[in-house]
């Protein structure tokens, strides 16, 4: 039975186009934020992105067991694959960390660790049991390996020899917690594993590579309209490099004032009320003009669909 290897049922998309999206949004976040996300790391900057594209490249290569692919089967109506195993006695992202070729990247102790954790606790569900080791090996024995080869060829990845120890890497007191030294580390590669997974999924680029900064715009909206920076946001200004807490009444201009020290970074406002979210929106988009900018809560796609918005779903 010749069949392809799906990520995902609605819509139908195998796991290597998936991947390969992934790939292409981790280019994308590299470019826009790359020197960012080094900043607060502490490996080498190559090797960071080196291993983030061995997380991308495996983290749902779980998926290519046949109780996973009969689930998606099942949902878009293909015929089922013949086998005795099933969806619910192991989940794919417990398995995927098998398959990353550790030796030929010369992974050392510390990096199969994040890379592992990484990929293994992507989908935050019961993983705290532990996996059944014999039903694993089962799997691999009867499952897995009589398909490496067409695994290999569809999704154009090396795998090793398929063991079982890495469960020690990943499982109970092995789990990277915050005490550990490279939690930090940990945090980050499995935060954008969500991210670009998320925006993948979604088929989404995972960011907007506009090149119009914020501040300049408010710098025009202000000139144009005679106004002249106070003091609070001259402060903000010459503090853009810096961390900033301001505590000021109504009518300050800290709206401004955070505009202009965000300079060239992506901002996010938080407001404990929707009128007051959606004035803020307005005032960016319409009054100061600039495009860039969306609008998240819970009732955002009926203001923008008020405002015809022409892509408010978007």
């Amino acid at each position: 039975m010749d069949y392809k290897y799906y990520a995902k049922s609605n819509p139908i998309e195998t796991i290597k186009e998936h991947t390969d999206k992934l790939l292409e949004n981790l280019e994308i976040l590299k470019k826009e934020y790359g020197e960012k996300i080094t900043q607060i790391i502490e490996m080498p900057e190559e090797r960071f992105w080196q291993l983030m594209k061995i997380i991308c490249q495996y983290h749902d290569v779980g998926k290519v067991f046949s109780g996973f692919q009969n689930a998606i089967r099942e949902k878009i109506g293909e015929e089922l694959i013949q086998t005795k195993f099933n969806n619910q006695e192991i989940k794919h992202e417990q398995i995927s960390p098998m398959f990353v070729p550790y030796k030929e990247y010369q992974l050392t102790k510390t990096e199969r660790k994040l890379v592992y954790q990484s990929i293994y606790y992507h989908h935050e569900r019961n993983n705290k049991l532990h996996v059944d080791v014999d039903l694993l090996k089962e799997i691999i024995k009867e499952d897995i390996e009589p398909n490496i080869k067409k695994i290999e060829k569809e999704l154009q990845i090396q795998i090793p020899e398929l063991k079982t120890t890495y469960l020690g890497m990943v499982e109970g007191q092995a789990r990277i917690t915050e005490f550990d030294d490279i939690y930090k580390d940990y945090c980050i590669m499995k935060g954008l594993l969500h991210r670009l997974d998320h925006c993948s999924s979604a088929w989404i680029p995972v960011e907007d590579d506009t090149k119009d900064e914020i501040s300049e715009f408010v710098e025009k909206f202000m000139k144009q309209n005679k106004f002249k920076l106070n003091d609070l946001q001259e402060f903000a200004k010459e503090n853009q490099d810096k961390n900033v807490i301001v505590i000021g009444s109504t009518g300050m201009g800290k709206t401004e004032s955070a505009l202009l020290w965000s300079n060239k970074d992506k901002t996010f406002f938080t407001l404990p009320l929707r009128i007051s979210i959606n004035a803020i929106y307005d005032r960016i988009k319409e009054t100061i003009g600039y495009k860039h900018v969306g609008l998240l809560h819970s009732t955002a796609v009926d203001y923008l669909d008020e405002k015809n918005e022409e892509n408010e779903f978007e």
